[in-house]
């Protein structure tokens, strides 16, 4: 008896970003590019957070009798163009890519406002508030320019600055693009605590099928790590990575 057409085979985030990352996963020629803004982003990082279903996935193995010429997902390294894919990507794309740009790439994300003004931001949980019931999640989830500073009236009054590692820990702003950290994925630390913290909190990220993408509470989690518990010996370790 013939083999099913189709299969639902769960794969952990990291493996599937680190997959994009190295050229194991990429596109068909014919996709159209990664086109999502920044409140399209922010709303699927809060989704995840919130354990949240955010659609199935599709892909194809490479090899069979029909060939598409493959192309690496937006922000995967040159490098990656050389692999010969072992699946493309047919549905879902653009919140692959989005993941990959926002949590393992290690870059500010390159992207538009809905108004499609394009912009850079780096992305944040802002813990007091996703730890807030009365707080819609989304409100947690914070996009900062290139240099982490959000300024007003026309540059000259700074309003948020986590421009060092410090002052992420001062502000309670959790940075996605570390929830990888010491999961297999590209980025590694040498801080051994922090990495360990920084394991507990990607456990919320949790598995991706290709039937949802799911995630655990992270509320647990964040009130005791992060509501003052947090030793400053850690901020020190993090901050020299």
């Amino acid at each position: 008896m013939a083999g099913s057409t189709f299969q639902t085979n769960p794969i952990d985030l990291n493996k599937l970003l680190d997959d994009c990352h190295c050229g194991i996963i990429q596109l068909p020629d014919f996709q159209r590019s990664w086109v999502w803004d920044e409140e399209r982003i922010k709303s699927l990082i809060a989704s995840i957070s919130r354990a949240f279903p955010v659609g199935a996935l599709m892909s194809l193995d490479t090899g069979g009798p029909v060939n598409f010429k493959p192309r690496r997902v937006e922000g995967a390294p040159r490098e990656a163009k050389d692999i010969t894919p072992q699946s493309l990507l047919l549905d879902g794309q653009q919140r692959v890519t989005s993941l990959y740009q926002v949590a393992l790439r290690g870059k500010v994300v390159e992207t538009v406002t809905p108004k499609r003004k394009k912009v850079a931001r780096w992305f944040y949980i802002d813990i007091r508030k996703a730890l807030d019931p009365s707080t819609d999640r989304e409100e947690a989830i914070v996009g900062v320019p290139t240099d982490k500073i959000e300024r007003t009236n026309f540059g000259r009054d700074v309003t948020l600055d986590l421009s060092t590692a410090e002052r992420e820990y001062g502000c309670l702003m959790y940075p996605v693009s570390q929830v990888l950290i010491g999961t297999g994925g590209k980025t590694d630390s040498t801080a051994t605590g922090v990495v360990i913290i920084m394991k507990v909190f990607v456990k919320s990220f949790g598995v991706l099928s290709v039937r949802f993408l799911k995630t655990s509470n992270i509320t647990e989690f964040l009130s005791l790590v992060w509501i003052g518990l947090l030793p400053r010996r850690l901020c020190a370790l993090y901050s020299k990575r």
